[in-house]
């Protein structure tokens, strides 16, 4: 049994990523229901990225040390073949959770290496592929810091992902700073102090759109 408790330490300590919990908890107000969205571990886990090269896209992640909104790294995406399409290329998150009738908030930050868009979704991690959540954004060279309160009309435990869209452009693309949280933004638990960001890019979103991928 020691032996085994030594192991898994040993594991833990050479492997970091074995630390972050595979799967998504059901948690109280304000707390994020993400693991590693600052990705300061240097590891992309629980993160992944989905490149759909059966629809002839290639994409390349990396966690990056020259940028970052908070802290010291981000999560860089470069799509080196686009379809013109943004869900070809998708970085992910799996298995989360959300209840019936509660508001949630998604808050992320994100900048390019020039002007672009970005397409946040919520989706069912099978089919019928229900889209509960597709919002686009328009992001720009500078870091900037964008959330959506939603409220979802169904229940859901461990059976959807959390995924930025990007296989419509080749510009490259950060994100640092994912948070997903019971509540609306006021609601969030420890949140780092708010920089200046234009409103606009505050954006509300209704649930339960289909589409077949």
């Amino acid at each position: 049994m020691l032996k085994k408790f030594i192991i898994v330490v040993f594991l833990c300590l050479i492997f970091p990523g074995v630390l972050f919990a595979q799967k998504g908890e059901v948690l109280g107000k304000g707390k994020n229901r993400l693991h590693n969205g600052d990705f300061e571990e240097n590891i992309l886990q629980p993160w992944k990225l989905e490149v759909r090269q059966d629809m002839g896209a290639a994409a390349e992640v990396e966690i990056d040390k020259s940028t970052a909104a908070s802290g010291k790294k981000s999560a860089k995406v470069t799509v080196t073949v686009p379809t013109g399409t943004a869900w070809h290329v998708k970085l992910r998150q799996d298995d989360r959770c959300f209840e019936k009738g509660e508001k949630y908030t998604v808050i992320f930050w994100t900048r390019a290496e020039k002007p672009r868009n970005v397409e946040v979704s919520f989706q069912l991690q099978h089919d019928p592929w229900t889209v509960f959540l597709s919002q686009k954004f328009p992001v720009d060279k500078e870091w900037q810091e964008y959330s959506v309160t939603l409220m979802p009309n169904v229940d859901n435990f461990q059976d959807h992902w959390l995924a930025f869209h990007v296989a419509d452009s080749d510009i490259p693309i950060w994100f640092d700073n994912v948070r997903y949280f019971l509540g609306e933004p006021k609601d969030e638990e420890g949140a780092m102090p708010k920089q200046a960001v234009d409103p606009k890019s505050k954006l509300a979103i209704t649930w339960g759109k289909i589409r077949q991928e």
